[in-house]
């Protein structure tokens, strides 16, 4: 259907179109001569046979008009949903963002913020090493003393997702963004211990998706 929308709207396909509502008239010409007759008898016989002929065309055309109008109508609507999904998705991970931010840049009593000490747990481990007793424990720790980092990654990965299911170019620059985003806000190696985090307090239920870690977390606790 947008191939056809691209033909009609080429100077090429205008010209079909012209050839078409002509091709009749030229016809008649030829069969019957150019001479205008003074007998009424011929200007019926003409007019049936121009109403025979224009008016399925005619139809034919009116209807084609009114299905590209409504393609055209459908891609405007979807292009404005999508443009409204985008706005959506980039205001809740700026939300999201700045609420880890915040929660993230908390010093304690040695100086180190929490994104220090949380990159130092979760950012240089392994896939076994996420599912030992020691770094459980940590996130029960974690998830005591700083109860928003769950949540609020939990939440941005449920909008990274919705992004993610559709492969089309405007969804996949808005993935980027958003993946850009985390990193210009938190650093990236705070995002990887972060899906580290998320995949080991979840215990794998969670399936991301996972964009920082280089860990296979598609796999079951």
């Amino acid at each position: 259907m947008n191939r056809a929308i691209e033909v009609v709207g080429t100077a090429f396909g205008r010209l079909v179109i012209l050839a078409m509502l002509a091709a009749p008239i030229i016809i008649y010409i030829q069969k019957f001569g150019f001479t205008i007759s003074s007998d009424h008898e011929r200007w019926s016989e003409m007019g049936s046979a121009m109403s025979g002929i224009y008016g399925p065309m005619l139809a034919f055309l009116a209807f084609g008009v009114l299905i590209l109008q409504a393609q055209m109508q459908s891609e405007s609507n979807r292009h404005m949903n999508d443009q409204s999904h985008f706005q959506q998705a980039n205001a809740d991970t700026t939300f999201y963002l700045s609420k880890l931010e915040s929660a993230l840049a908390r010093s304690d009593a040695s100086g180190k913020t929490a994104a220090q000490h949380l990159e130092a747990a979760f950012a240089f481990v392994t896939l076994d090493d996420l599912r030992k007793d020691d770094i459980a424990a940590a996130v029960v720790i974690w998830d005591r003393s700083h109860p928003q980092l769950f949540a609020a990654w939990a939440a941005y990965q449920s909008i990274v997702a919705g992004l993610a299911t559709v492969k089309e170019q405007p969804y996949l620059n808005s993935l980027s963004l958003v993946k850009q985003r985390a990193i210009v806000v938190l650093s990236y190696k705070t995002c990887a211990a972060l899906d580290n985090y998320i995949w080991c307090k979840s215990k794998g239920r969670l399936s991301g998706p996972y964009l920082f870690s280089d860990l296979p977390l598609d796999e079951s606790f």
